[in-house]
């Protein structure tokens, strides 16, 4: 609110400035140019350095503002760059249990489908085997 109070106070300056400034302007088309004088050396100059001082305080509130907008800016950026990172190493890591997981249920069957085709390439038929399930590996043995 203190933004508030500046600018109203900018704004009652401004617009006393304005009208004493219209005055002057009145007095010099009338060709009283000592009663114009009068006005831009006296009442007129106190309204000048209120609206002068009006601007610099909005001026200081905004650039602190400004300031405070980008400390909070730069603190929600770093928020979701940490979530971003975080939720990337956490798909990261089920990528990779998941491809284990996959891989193993590929390799295991095949593993064991290829031991026992070498031990019949070898002139052993002895041996026994379990197929278990109905994919390709388990195909292959029976």
């Amino acid at each position: 609110m203190i933004e508030r109070a500046a600018y109203e106070r900018f704004k009652q300056s401004f617009e006393q400035y304005l009208l004493l400034q219209q005055r002057v302007v009145e007095h010099v088309l009338r060709g009283e140019r000592a009663q114009a004088v009068t006005i831009i050396n006296g009442e007129i100059n106190g309204h000048a350095d209120n609206v002068t001082a009006s601007l610099n305080q909005l001026l200081t509130i905004n650039s602190e503002e400004a300031g405070g907008a980008a400390g909070r800016a730069s603190a929600h950026y770093d928020t979701a760059f940490s979530w971003v990172a975080a939720t990337l190493v956490f798909a990261a890591a089920i990528t990779v249990t998941l491809a284990w997981v996959f891989t193993r249920s590929v390799v295991g069957p095949l593993g064991a489908a290829v031991s026992v085709a070498e031990r019949i390439a070898g002139g052993d038929l002895t041996g026994d085997f379990v197929v278990e399930g109905k994919d390709e590996p388990a195909r292959l043995l029976t």
